[in-house]
């Protein structure tokens, strides 16, 4: 413990009792104080552990949600690679149908135009 010595007290008229006690009872405050108030060595180590465990369960975390997310950009990928197949489906049977019809007018034309000029040759 450190004496803390009052100079100033026979100035102010104070008594050696009495500055004994307020020595006394300061004394005891800033112990204390110390004692409650100052990090230790064993203090910091025992932080330092609990900090490395909360940065395990981070890490653990992150690589988690990176797999979820890995997960959750493919099935978008496939959600919006099935719509945009049911749209190009819709938008393009049509014109399919039609092309595939007016081919088949087209040869069916072709073949009866050739049947009736086998059948009736012109000379």
């Amino acid at each position: 413990m450190v004496a803390i010595n009052f100079d100033t007290r026979k100035a102010a008229g104070i008594s050696d009792a009495h500055a004994k006690a307020e020595s006394e009872a300061l004394q005891g405050v800033l112990a204390e104080t110390l004692d409650s108030q100052l990090t230790t060595k064993t203090d910091l180590i025992n932080l330092d552990r609990r900090l490395d465990g909360i940065n395990a369960k981070i890490d653990q975390l992150d690589t988690r949600i990176s797999g979820e997310l890995n997960l959750l950009k493919w099935m978008m990928g496939l959600v919006l690679g099935g719509i945009l197949a049911l749209v190009l489906r819709a938008f393009f049977r049509y014109s399919f149908k039609t092309a595939i019809a007016i081919r088949c007018a087209e040869q069916r034309e072709t073949h009866s135009i050739e049947l009736h000029n086998q059948i009736n040759p012109q000379h």
